[in-house]
């Protein structure tokens, strides 16, 4: 089966790279640098398209396609680069999209948990669940404006399914994405817990059940690719017996919750440039991104792992020398 995967070079594409190679697909990666290390030991037929979005040919590119798996994203969580986000999230999905239409193979597209509602009970999320919406940051409104062009599309033909991965970890983070926590945990970068909590999970797993989506998922059905349901606080405690540390244990109340976002987009006005530390951010961390993914293991064969291996498979990975085997 040919597989056009877009996004190779990130946490999730590159599992859903190895695992395709793995299971006999021929990888077709569209790249912007046709030397990145994350590919250099992988058998994928990489394909250098243009930064401008409108310059690649999506239809060539997808000819004799059996699926496209859209994983490519730019996250920011902020309030800052919404136009940079409109154009990557919903415009590469949009000429995606309808090239995948026009050439007639399904798409799937991977958005993320933070288009669904949190929880305020405890109780996983499900797919239906959109409100209490998250904050708007540029993020979160890009994914969502580019499910509705995926659902514009799937009612004039287009064969594809939605799915929204949890909190992922693993090997192969290159960049990295959510090693950053592991490496602040260990260094003690953390010194406050945020109240909230997410659904961690194993990247392996949520790539497996991509590659399943791909013959099992209903064409214009969501899946919710989650895990375990933990608290920050019980998350930062399994990280730190990986990496050897001890934990961050003071908590982050509403009040310096408060103050610290206001105090980052205060900083973003003076200076021009949003960090990490904004007020989208830290009332993000205060929210319990909670999910079930019951529909997903019924209907795709999904399946969650512990999640010690993942963590400990990450750190082993940040720990490993630049151009780690494979």
């Amino acid at each position: 089966m040919r597989l056009v995967l877009t996004g190779a070079t990130g946490l999730l594409g590159n599992n859903v790279a190895r695992l395709a190679l793995a299971a006999g697909y021929h990888v077709v990666c569209p790249v912007r640098r046709p030397d990145d290390r994350s590919l250099r030991d992988l058998a994928v037929e990489s394909v250098v398209i243009d930064a401008a979005v409108a310059a690649a040919d999506w239809e060539g590119i997808l000819a004799g396609a059996d699926a496209v798996i859209h994983s490519a994203a730019m996250i920011h969580i902020g309030w800052t680069q919404q136009e940079a986000s409109y154009s990557a999230n919903v415009q590469w999905t949009e000429r995606l999209g309808m090239a995948a239409r026009r050439v007639g193979c399904r798409l799937v597209h991977i958005s993320t948990v933070d288009t669904l509602a949190y929880s305020v009970d405890g109780q996983g999320v499900t797919e239906n669940q959109r409100q209490p919406a998250k904050p708007a940051s540029a993020y979160v409104r890009s994914k969502t404006a580019a499910e509705q062009v995926v659902h514009s599309l799937v009612d004039q033909g287009l064969d594809a399914v939605i799915l929204h991965p949890g909190f992922m970890l693993g090997p192969w983070d290159w960049k990295p994405s959510s090693g950053k926590m592991l490496q602040a945990i260990a260094r003690g970068q953390i010194p406050l817990v945020p109240a909230g909590g997410c659904s961690a999970v194993d990247v392996r797993d949520v790539a497996r059940g991509v590659l399943s989506a791909i013959e099992r998922g209903v064409a214009g059905e969501h899946y919710i690719l989650a895990g375990h349901n933990l608290s920050y606080r019980e998350l930062f405690r399994e990280m730190a017996s990986v990496v050897g540390s001890r934990p961050p244990r003071l908590p982050l109340g509403p009040g310096i919750a408060w103050m610290a976002g206001q105090a980052g987009d205060l900083w973003t006005k003076l200076s021009g440039r949003e960090t990490d530390l904004n007020s989208a951010m830290v009332r993000m961390g205060q929210l319990r991104h909670f999910y079930s993914s019951e529909k997903a293991a019924q209907g795709l064969g999904y399946g969650i792992g512990p999640l010690l291996p993942a963590i400990q498979a990450a750190w082993d990975f940040l720990r490993a020398p630049s151009d780690p085997p494979s």
